[in-house]
Protein backbone atom coordinates (compact mmCIF):
# COMPACT_ATOMS: atom_id res chain seq x y z
CA UNK A 1 0.00 0.00 0.00
CA UNK A 2 0.67 3.62 -0.49
CA UNK A 3 1.42 4.86 3.30
CA UNK A 4 3.04 8.11 1.80
CA UNK A 5 -0.55 9.25 0.35
CA UNK A 6 -2.36 7.53 2.78
CA UNK A 7 -0.42 9.65 5.45
CA UNK A 8 -1.42 12.66 3.73
CA UNK A 9 -4.71 11.97 3.03
CA UNK A 10 -5.00 11.62 7.09
CA UNK A 11 -3.05 14.99 7.80
CA UNK A 12 -5.56 16.61 4.85
CA UNK A 13 -8.53 14.85 6.90
CA UNK A 14 -7.20 15.42 10.24
CA UNK A 15 -7.37 19.35 9.38
CA UNK A 16 -10.93 18.79 8.09
CA UNK A 17 -11.73 17.58 11.54
CA UNK A 18 -10.29 20.15 13.39
CA UNK A 19 -12.65 22.89 12.30
CA UNK A 20 -16.03 20.43 13.54
CA UNK A 21 -17.98 21.56 16.45
CA UNK A 22 -17.45 18.49 18.03
CA UNK A 23 -13.90 18.61 17.78
CA UNK A 24 -12.35 19.90 21.13
CA UNK A 25 -11.27 23.52 20.85
CA UNK A 26 -8.35 23.17 23.77
CA UNK A 27 -5.80 20.82 25.11
CA UNK A 28 -4.83 20.18 28.61
CA UNK A 29 -8.06 21.15 30.74
CA UNK A 30 -8.19 19.77 34.07
CA UNK A 31 -11.43 17.94 35.26
CA UNK A 32 -13.46 19.88 37.82
CA UNK A 33 -11.54 22.88 36.59
CA UNK A 34 -13.51 26.07 35.99
CA UNK A 35 -14.17 26.55 32.52
CA UNK A 36 -15.97 29.70 30.78
CA UNK A 37 -17.78 28.37 26.88
CA UNK A 38 -20.83 26.28 27.80
CA UNK A 39 -20.79 23.15 25.47
CA UNK A 40 -17.20 23.47 24.88
CA UNK A 41 -15.13 20.48 24.52
CA UNK A 42 -11.37 19.71 25.69
CA UNK A 43 -9.15 17.03 26.13
CA UNK A 44 -7.35 16.77 29.34
CA UNK A 45 -4.11 17.12 30.99
CA UNK A 46 -3.41 13.21 30.39
CA UNK A 47 -4.58 13.67 26.68
CA UNK A 48 -6.68 10.81 27.34
CA UNK A 49 -10.18 12.00 28.60
CA UNK A 50 -12.63 13.57 26.74
CA UNK A 51 -14.32 16.65 28.70
CA UNK A 52 -17.17 18.91 28.36
CA UNK A 53 -17.74 22.50 29.78
CA UNK A 54 -21.01 22.39 31.74
CA UNK A 55 -22.92 23.75 34.89
CA UNK A 56 -21.28 22.66 38.04
CA UNK A 57 -24.38 24.15 39.83
CA UNK A 58 -26.28 26.93 38.75
CA UNK A 59 -24.20 29.90 38.44
CA UNK A 60 -20.26 28.56 37.77
CA UNK A 61 -19.18 26.22 34.62
CA UNK A 62 -16.29 23.46 35.28
CA UNK A 63 -14.72 21.02 33.01
CA UNK A 64 -16.55 17.57 33.47
CA UNK A 65 -15.38 14.17 32.33
CA UNK A 66 -17.69 12.56 29.85
CA UNK A 67 -16.47 9.17 30.45
CA UNK A 68 -14.95 8.49 27.39
CA UNK A 69 -11.56 8.29 26.30
CA UNK A 70 -10.17 10.11 23.82
CA UNK A 71 -8.48 8.05 20.32
CA UNK A 72 -8.67 7.56 16.37
CA UNK A 73 -9.78 4.36 14.57
CA UNK A 74 -8.95 4.48 10.84
CA UNK A 75 -10.26 2.23 8.44
CA UNK A 76 -8.72 2.52 4.77
CA UNK A 77 -11.15 1.14 1.99
CA UNK A 78 -8.93 -0.64 -0.77
CA UNK A 79 -9.43 0.34 -4.76
CA UNK A 80 -13.04 1.59 -4.50
CA UNK A 81 -14.59 3.75 -7.25
CA UNK A 82 -16.84 5.75 -4.70
CA UNK A 83 -16.03 9.66 -4.51
CA UNK A 84 -14.22 10.38 -1.79
CA UNK A 85 -16.16 12.05 1.12
CA UNK A 86 -16.80 12.94 4.56
CA UNK A 87 -20.20 12.86 5.61
CA UNK A 88 -21.76 13.58 9.17
CA UNK A 89 -25.67 12.60 9.60
CA UNK A 90 -28.23 15.39 10.26
CA UNK A 91 -29.71 15.39 13.45
CA UNK A 92 -33.84 15.41 13.86
CA UNK A 93 -34.80 19.19 14.81
CA UNK A 94 -36.65 19.60 18.48
CA UNK A 95 -38.61 22.25 19.22
CA UNK A 96 -37.04 21.48 22.90
CA UNK A 97 -34.00 20.35 24.39
CA UNK A 98 -32.71 19.23 28.36
CA UNK A 99 -29.48 19.83 29.59
CA UNK A 100 -29.39 17.24 32.51
CA UNK A 101 -25.72 16.63 31.54
CA UNK A 102 -23.14 16.89 28.67
CA UNK A 103 -23.35 15.02 25.68
CA UNK A 104 -20.58 13.51 24.17
CA UNK A 105 -20.70 13.47 20.31
CA UNK A 106 -20.34 10.41 18.03
CA UNK A 107 -19.06 11.66 14.53
CA UNK A 108 -19.47 9.08 11.62
CA UNK A 109 -18.08 9.23 8.37
CA UNK A 110 -19.16 7.92 4.96
CA UNK A 111 -16.30 5.78 2.83
CA UNK A 112 -13.94 7.08 1.11
CA UNK A 113 -11.38 6.05 -1.15
CA UNK A 114 -7.59 5.39 -0.97
CA UNK A 115 -5.26 4.72 -3.88
CA UNK A 116 -3.34 1.32 -2.68
CA UNK A 117 -1.57 -1.39 -4.92
CA UNK A 118 -3.71 -4.16 -3.48
CA UNK A 119 -6.89 -5.83 -5.67
CA UNK A 120 -8.45 -6.66 -2.53
CA UNK A 121 -12.01 -4.19 -1.48
CA UNK A 122 -12.03 -5.64 1.58
CA UNK A 123 -11.18 -2.78 4.51
CA UNK A 124 -8.65 -3.39 6.93
CA UNK A 125 -8.54 -1.36 10.19
CA UNK A 126 -4.84 0.91 11.07
CA UNK A 127 -5.24 1.49 14.45
CA UNK A 128 -3.27 5.07 15.29
CA UNK A 129 -0.89 5.41 18.14
CA UNK A 130 -2.32 9.19 19.47
CA UNK A 131 -5.16 9.42 21.69
CA UNK A 132 -7.66 11.10 19.47
CA UNK A 133 -11.51 11.67 19.18
CA UNK A 134 -13.31 8.32 18.91
CA UNK A 135 -13.84 8.38 14.93
CA UNK A 136 -14.63 5.68 12.47
CA UNK A 137 -13.89 6.75 8.83
CA UNK A 138 -12.80 5.92 5.14
CA UNK A 139 -9.22 7.23 4.42
CA UNK A 140 -9.66 9.17 1.20
CA UNK A 141 -6.72 10.83 -1.09
CA UNK A 142 -9.35 14.23 -1.45
CA UNK A 143 -11.25 14.57 1.26
CA UNK A 144 -14.04 16.42 0.52
CA UNK A 145 -16.36 17.66 3.99
CA UNK A 146 -20.19 17.38 2.56
CA UNK A 147 -21.80 18.52 5.94
CA UNK A 148 -20.40 19.48 9.55
CA UNK A 149 -23.55 18.78 10.99
CA UNK A 150 -22.96 16.48 14.54
CA UNK A 151 -25.54 13.61 16.07
CA UNK A 152 -25.06 13.92 19.84
CA UNK A 153 -25.59 10.87 21.99
CA UNK A 154 -26.55 10.63 25.80
CA UNK A 155 -23.73 9.85 28.41
CA UNK A 156 -24.15 10.57 32.24
CA UNK A 157 -21.58 12.78 33.93
CA UNK A 158 -21.48 14.16 37.53
CA UNK A 159 -24.69 15.73 38.33
CA UNK A 160 -25.76 19.16 37.62
CA UNK A 161 -28.76 21.08 37.80
CA UNK A 162 -31.59 20.40 35.29
CA UNK A 163 -32.46 23.31 33.22
CA UNK A 164 -35.13 22.42 30.19
CA UNK A 165 -35.53 24.79 27.40
CA UNK A 166 -39.00 24.69 26.20
CA UNK A 167 -41.27 26.48 23.60
CA UNK A 168 -45.22 27.41 23.52
CA UNK A 169 -46.63 25.26 21.19
CA UNK A 170 -46.82 26.89 17.38
CA UNK A 171 -50.54 27.89 18.01
CA UNK A 172 -49.85 29.36 21.46
CA UNK A 173 -49.69 33.34 22.05
CA UNK A 174 -48.28 35.29 24.57
CA UNK A 175 -51.70 37.12 26.50
CA UNK A 176 -49.31 38.93 29.79
CA UNK A 177 -45.37 38.71 30.17
CA UNK A 178 -43.27 40.16 32.61
CA UNK A 179 -40.47 40.38 35.52
CA UNK A 180 -39.27 40.70 38.85
CA UNK A 181 -39.32 38.83 41.70
CA UNK A 182 -40.43 34.97 42.80
CA UNK A 183 -41.94 33.94 46.45
CA UNK A 184 -43.24 31.40 47.84
CA UNK A 185 -46.94 30.53 49.69
CA UNK A 186 -47.46 27.13 49.49
CA UNK A 187 -46.33 23.43 48.89
CA UNK A 188 -48.38 20.48 48.71
CA UNK A 189 -45.96 18.61 49.70
CA UNK A 190 -45.02 20.13 52.66
CA UNK A 191 -41.64 21.01 52.20
CA UNK A 192 -40.97 24.06 54.52
CA UNK A 193 -37.95 26.20 55.13
CA UNK A 194 -36.24 25.64 58.23
CA UNK A 195 -38.13 26.36 61.33
CA UNK A 196 -41.46 27.49 59.74
CA UNK A 197 -44.53 25.60 60.02
CA UNK A 198 -46.28 23.70 57.33
CA UNK A 199 -48.27 26.79 55.20
CA UNK A 200 -51.65 26.95 55.86
CA UNK A 201 -52.28 28.11 52.18
CA UNK A 202 -52.30 24.65 51.14
CA UNK A 203 -55.63 24.11 52.61
CA UNK A 204 -57.22 27.38 51.12
CA UNK A 205 -58.98 27.88 47.42
CA UNK A 206 -57.67 29.12 45.22
CA UNK A 207 -59.18 32.81 43.68
CA UNK A 208 -59.45 30.44 40.33
CA UNK A 209 -62.05 27.79 41.96
CA UNK A 210 -65.60 27.84 40.78
CA UNK A 211 -68.31 30.02 42.71
CA UNK A 212 -70.25 26.67 42.89
CA UNK A 213 -68.85 22.82 43.86
CA UNK A 214 -67.28 21.02 43.30
CA UNK A 215 -64.12 23.14 44.17
CA UNK A 216 -60.77 22.35 45.83
CA UNK A 217 -58.05 23.26 47.59
CA UNK A 218 -54.51 23.61 46.61
CA UNK A 219 -53.53 20.50 48.45
CA UNK A 220 -56.21 18.40 46.72
CA UNK A 221 -55.03 19.77 43.55
CA UNK A 222 -52.07 18.26 44.26
CA UNK A 223 -49.95 20.52 41.96
CA UNK A 224 -47.16 22.20 42.98
CA UNK A 225 -46.52 23.83 39.51
CA UNK A 226 -49.49 26.21 40.34
CA UNK A 227 -48.81 29.81 40.32
CA UNK A 228 -50.68 33.51 41.59
CA UNK A 229 -50.35 36.49 39.40
CA UNK A 230 -51.08 39.66 40.10
CA UNK A 231 -54.56 40.63 41.67
CA UNK A 232 -54.67 43.97 39.42
CA UNK A 233 -53.99 41.72 36.69
CA UNK A 234 -56.18 38.44 37.48
CA UNK A 235 -59.18 41.12 38.60
CA UNK A 236 -61.78 41.41 35.69
CA UNK A 237 -59.26 38.56 33.45
CA UNK A 238 -60.12 35.36 35.05
CA UNK A 239 -61.99 34.08 32.61
CA UNK A 240 -59.03 34.98 30.19
CA UNK A 241 -56.08 33.94 32.46
CA UNK A 242 -56.97 30.97 35.25
CA UNK A 243 -55.64 27.53 34.09
CA UNK A 244 -53.28 28.99 31.21
CA UNK A 245 -49.80 27.88 30.93
CA UNK A 246 -46.88 30.06 31.83
CA UNK A 247 -43.39 29.71 30.93
CA UNK A 248 -40.90 30.86 33.48
CA UNK A 249 -37.37 31.69 32.26
CA UNK A 250 -34.22 32.04 35.15
CA UNK A 251 -30.78 33.08 34.25
CA UNK A 252 -31.51 33.01 30.56
CA UNK A 253 -32.71 29.52 30.04
CA UNK A 254 -36.41 28.75 30.24
CA UNK A 255 -37.26 26.72 33.57
CA UNK A 256 -38.41 22.92 33.64
CA UNK A 257 -42.06 22.82 34.92
CA UNK A 258 -45.97 23.07 33.11
CA UNK A 259 -46.41 26.10 35.10
CA UNK A 260 -49.92 27.24 35.21
CA UNK A 261 -51.84 30.55 36.67
CA UNK A 262 -54.65 29.03 38.92
CA UNK A 263 -54.55 31.88 41.59
CA UNK A 264 -54.01 35.85 42.23
CA UNK A 265 -51.40 37.35 44.66
CA UNK A 266 -52.18 40.59 46.40
CA UNK A 267 -48.30 41.18 47.15
CA UNK A 268 -47.76 40.73 43.29
CA UNK A 269 -49.58 43.74 42.34
CA UNK A 270 -48.33 45.83 39.74
CA UNK A 271 -47.25 43.15 37.91
CA UNK A 272 -43.57 43.30 39.76
CA UNK A 273 -43.83 39.58 41.11
CA UNK A 274 -45.01 36.11 40.64
CA UNK A 275 -45.96 33.48 43.60
CA UNK A 276 -44.73 29.61 43.28
CA UNK A 277 -44.47 27.22 45.77
CA UNK A 278 -41.53 26.24 47.37
CA UNK A 279 -40.73 23.13 45.33
CA UNK A 280 -41.04 25.47 42.09
CA UNK A 281 -39.38 28.30 43.48
CA UNK A 282 -36.29 25.77 44.45
CA UNK A 283 -36.20 24.50 41.16
CA UNK A 284 -35.88 27.79 39.40
CA UNK A 285 -33.23 28.74 42.41
CA UNK A 286 -31.66 26.09 45.03
CA UNK A 287 -31.16 29.18 47.46
CA UNK A 288 -34.47 30.20 47.24
CA UNK A 289 -35.17 29.30 51.59
CA UNK A 290 -32.16 31.20 52.04
CA UNK A 291 -32.82 34.49 49.36
CA UNK A 292 -36.70 34.49 50.67
CA UNK A 293 -36.98 36.20 47.75
CA UNK A 294 -35.48 35.22 44.15
CA UNK A 295 -35.09 37.92 41.41
CA UNK A 296 -34.76 37.81 37.19
CA UNK A 297 -37.10 35.94 37.28
CA UNK A 298 -39.11 36.13 33.48
CA UNK A 299 -42.58 35.12 32.48
CA UNK A 300 -44.99 34.59 29.90
CA UNK A 301 -48.51 33.49 30.27
CA UNK A 302 -49.81 31.79 26.93
CA UNK A 303 -53.48 31.35 25.58
CA UNK A 304 -53.01 27.28 26.45
CA UNK A 305 -55.24 25.48 28.40
CA UNK A 306 -53.89 23.29 31.20
CA UNK A 307 -56.81 23.45 33.83
CA UNK A 308 -60.36 23.74 32.33
CA UNK A 309 -61.74 27.16 34.05
CA UNK A 310 -65.54 27.09 35.17
CA UNK A 311 -66.56 30.40 36.43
Amino acid sequence: MHFSKTAASIATLVSAIANLHAAPTQIGSTENASCTNFGEWACDTTGKKLLQCAYANSNSLSWYWSGTTWFVSLRIRKNTDKPSSVFLPQSSPVSSQVFSSPVVPTVVFADSESSVTSEDSSITDVPAPAPQAEISEDIAQTSTVVSNTVVFSSSALSPIPTIAITSATSSSNILISGSGDGTYYYDVTGLTCDGQAEYPENNGYTSCEPSAPPYETLLERDNNYIVALAVDQMNGNKEKLCGKRVIISYNGQVVEGNFVVWDSCVACAGGVRLDFSLSALETIDSQACTLGVVPGINWEVTDEQVIPYVA
